[in-house]
């Protein structure tokens, strides 16, 4: 009777946890603005079914999409047949998809977190899962990472069963799983020695049986025409000689091997193409606890882990492995040791290799795998009503994090970070700020009765300047842009933990120009440096940029400052480099930026129009200016 009440109420808790994930998770779905990807996979998926497309050169952020969305769109299409009205909320339906992949990673960690401890370590792996925020978060999204997660933890449980006995009917169902995956991410390469190896170190010899050999024969058949399907068989078959390659290695097959014709999609084979040469890039937008490293940084997963991550599973994660080298032959299980291993292999790989840093997301696939051995390890060492009592206060502590982050769970930092306005210094791009939040900010800009001059400016303003995070941090290239106010000021308070509300003094700005916006003199031997100026005074003068660079030569009588207002349309505005580009900011209709200049000086200033309208307006004290030119072109 003891046992049937703890199993309903671990059962019932077990259910709870669910229910909390997968309502969230349909919240977000309907509440969440566009995110920063989405609108590609979506676009590049529709295109392949509507219109049998999928070539990946047009678009740079369609060399690493993948079909699975195809699920996405035909459930939102299916949707819309029966309820024409649904079209209006189509992104929802759309979302709804990658909810019902969380429903599938649930399932499938259950199945392996039972194969591997039993039923009362499932139940417990499932509570944490379900308050993972991030899980969660991506659930919410037109995106991979929670499929590529679940196709993952289905693919490490149809191994384990498929070395039991080298089952064919297992064998078979991991090669469907295998072709599935690949059409999920790319990075999916990573599990093909998981699939052979395992199953090679259990059986040895008898893994290369001619029945094993026909079995794996099969699967790889099987698993090759998933991924025709997922592509609609487009281009399957295209001689080594038709393929657009860039990556030397790539170009070398086909220099040698024109003629040959791989079964598979062209489009499929160019992603990995496509990928290997991007990843020889020079420099990321990877900013990591604050700083700039284009090059990214080995610590950067287990840096994020550490503030994206619940305080529950991280006091129950640095408890697990001293519990498991105190009992440690309780856990030298070889279900236990393949998946915590796996785990362990696949974080270390994106750590070291990977150099795409931009959130928290490219290790998704690892939490399900790593609470599974949490999960194992605390139901291995104690009696089933202290697991309950620890399975409760889990889901207490869980919520009382989660709470804050009720209307925005994407952003969730947990109470490693107080208070929140702080959570920038640690957190950047997709883990904080993916854009969910964007169609909220003109709401409010207006409640608190700012101007939108005073959102996201070109440079500090004088008093309130409302900024969204990944600006002031850098991430859009821009890291120099807000570095003096990041390193002197402290906002006042967050919005939305997406927006930071900084308030800066006259005497804070005045200190700001004097350090950040000097600008640089006309060097003696520049071709500008000789023209002869108008002497008469500047007042206002009026830029129309065109395509070619407009140039601005000043020289100041006495020190004073230079102001540059964009009136009608967009420009950039700024001095040339050393190699004579023009280095400026951009600045919209309103916008206006300033530059101190010394007395004696004479200076350059460049300017490039992105549209036929845009208008500068130049202004300063007409009193301290010795003379100008404006010319279009380099003498």
């Amino acid at each position: 009777m003891k046992d049937i009440l703890l199993s309903t109420v671990v059962l019932l808790l077990t259910l709870g946890c669910v229910t909390f994930a997968l309502f969230t998770s349909i919240d977000g779905a309907k509440n969440y603005s566009l995110t920063y990807d989405e609108t590609f996979h979506r676009d590049w998926n529709q295109r392949l079914l509507y219109e049998g497309e999928s070539e990946r050169e047009s678009v740079y952020n369609y060399i690493s999409t993948t079909p699975v969305i195809l699920l996405n769109i035909l459930f939102a299409d299916t949707v819309e047949a029966h309820f024409p009205e649904a079209k209006e909320g189509r992104w929802f339906y759309l979302r709804l998809g990658t909810t019902m992949w969380l429903a599938v990673l649930i399932f499938v960690t259950f199945c392996l977190a039972r194969y591997v401890a039993g039923l009362y370590a499932a139940c417990f792996t499932i509570g944490l899962l379900c308050l993972e925020p991030n899980i969660i978060a991506h659930s919410s999204l037109v995106t991979v990472d929670v499929a590529f997660a679940a196709m993952t933890v289905l693919i490490m449980y149809q191994v384990l069963r498929y070395s039991e006995k080298l089952s064919v009917r297992w064998g078979l169902l991991l090669g469907v799983s295998t072709g599935f995956i690949f059409c999920v991410k790319y990075t999916s390469f990573l599990l093909v020695p998981v699939i052979f190896l395992y199953p090679l170190w259990k059986h040895r010899l008898r893994f290369f049986t001619l029945r094993n050999l026909f079995t794996i024969l099969c699967a790889i058949v099987l698993g090759s025409y998933v991924i025709n399907a997922f592509y609609l068989f487009a281009r399957v078959g295209v001689p080594l000689g038709d393929y657009h390659f860039f990556n030397e290695k790539f170009l070398w097959l086909q220099a040698h091997f024109p003629s040959l014709r791989i079964p598979l999609p062209k489009d499929f084979i160019t992603g990995f193409d496509h990928l290997m040469e991007a990843g020889k890039r020079s420099e990321w937008n990877v900013v990591f606890w604050g700083e700039w490293m284009p090059q990214g940084s080995v610590w950067y997963f287990i840096g994020s882990w550490i503030f994206k991550t619940p305080l529950t599973i991280i006091a129950l994660s640095l408890f697990a492995p001293i519990l498991v080298f105190t009992r440690l032959r309780t856990f030298l299980k070889p279900a236990f040791l393949f998946v915590g291993a796996t785990c362990v292999l696949l974080f270390l790989y994106f750590s070291i290799f990977v150099r795409v840093q931009v959130g928290f997301r490219y290790v998704l696939m690892c939490i399900p795998l790593f609470l599974s051995v949490v999960g194992a390890v605390f139901a291995g060492v104690m009696s089933q009503q202290r697991l309950v009592l620890l399975f409760v206060l889990c889901i207490v502590a869980g919520v009382i994090e989660l709470y804050p982050f009720r209307d925005n769970i994407l952003s969730f930092s947990n109470s490693f970070i107080y208070p929140k306005k702080n959570a920038y210094k640690y957190l950047s791009d997709s883990n904080i700020d993916w854009g969910q939040k964007r169609d909220l900010i003109s709401k409010r800009v207006e409640e608190l009765g700012l101007t939108y001059e005073q959102l996201d400016p070109p440079y500090v303003l004088p008093g309130y300047n409302l900024i969204t995070i990944n600006r002031l941090l850098g991430v859009f290239w821009n890291y120099e842009q807000y570095r003096w106010l990041r390193e002197n000021l402290e906002p006042e308070r967050h919005i939305d933990h997406t927006l930071l509300l900084y308030h800066v003094s006259q005497e804070d700005y005045e200190r700001y120009l004097q350090s950040d916006r000097l600008a640089e003199p006309l060097p003696s031997e520049s071709s500008f440096f000789p023209l002869k100026l108008t002497e008469r005074e500047l007042s206002v003068i009026l830029v129309r940029p065109t395509k070619e660079n407009s140039h601005l030569i000043v020289e100041a009588g006495e020190d004073t400052k230079l102001r540059f207002k964009e009136r009608r349309g967009k420009s950039v505005v700024g001095q040339p480099d050393h190699s004579d580009v023009c280095k400026g900011i951009e600045l919209s209709k309103g916008q206006e930026l300033n530059f101190l200049l010394k007395g004696g000086t004479r200076y350059q200033f460049c300017f490039s129009g992105s549209v036929q309208d845009s208008e500068v307006a130049v202004l300063s004290d007409p009193n301290k200016i010795a003379g100008f030119a404006l010319v279009d072109k380099e003498p």
